[in-house]
């Protein structure tokens, strides 16, 4: 079910915790936390998660296809596949031509081991210019690769999903986002994935109130928002 992001924090004062569209999102964690569901229920809740639209042309970039893939396009959720990010021109132009009927969203999956400047000028450039919002879907916020980097600084949210395995990476984040209240960023993440499946989920843009700033439980009602004391 969705549910419209509208929430009411304890000064009365209404926010809206929709996402943007146009918009760079990084989404990580490790195989079979949920990030591919988690892109599914955006775009299932499209009409209500996203402003001022939602994205009128979905596509997936993947590696591997998977049951959830057919899921979504069964459910007319993708309106194209392409298999490895190897024609970036002819992205370009499909862009192009829905720039202007709401834009695109496209989903780029699995492609940990193929990230290059193509890549980054999705998230730098086109989706800006071009009316796109972008899901990178990876299995770890920090990589040793200078143009992940840049996609990662790019990134207008960051969700991260539960891993038992590593939670250091929260702990760097925090560092950056919040450097002066790291606890507070990991005690909402330990809170936030007590759950299978779970997540937390920064938005990182200019204008967003800082009372909006950590997220989780998106698509439940009400949703879960965090604030430093």
């Amino acid at each position: 079910m969705c549910f419209q992001l509208l929430i009411i924090i304890s000064t009365m004062e209404a926010y809206d915790a929709r996402l943007h569209h146009p918009s760079t999102m990084l989404i990580t964690g490790p195989s079979g936390s949920g990030k591919s569901y988690f892109a599914k229920n955006l775009l299932e809740c499209g009409e209500s998660i996203f402003k001022p639209y939602k994205p009128g042309f979905n596509i997936l970039v993947y590696h591997t296809w998977q049951n959830i893939y057919q899921e979504m396009t069964d459910k007319g959720l993708i309106n194209m596949s392409v298999n490895g990010l190897t024609d970036y021109d002819y992205l370009k132009e499909v862009f192009e031509q829905h720039k202007e009927s709401n834009g695109s969203l496209i989903i780029i999956d699995d492609q940990m081991d193929n990230i290059d400047q193509n890549i980054v000028n999705i998230f730098t450039i086109i989706s800006h210019h071009m009316n796109v919002t972008c899901l990178l879907l990876t299995q770890s916020l920090f990589l040793s690769n200078k143009l992940y980097r840049t996609i990662s600084l790019n990134s207008h949210y960051i969700c991260i999903f539960k891993n038992a395995r590593d939670r250091s990476s929260v702990t760097q984040l925090a560092k950056q986002t919040h450097p002066f209240r790291t606890r507070f960023i990991t005690d909402a993440y330990i809170d936030a994935t007590t759950n299978p499946h779970s997540y937390l989920l920064f938005d990182l843009r200019q204008e967003t109130p800082e009372q909006l700033r950590i997220l989780a439980n998106i698509f439940s009602n009400p949703i879960t928002v965090y604030v430093s004391k």
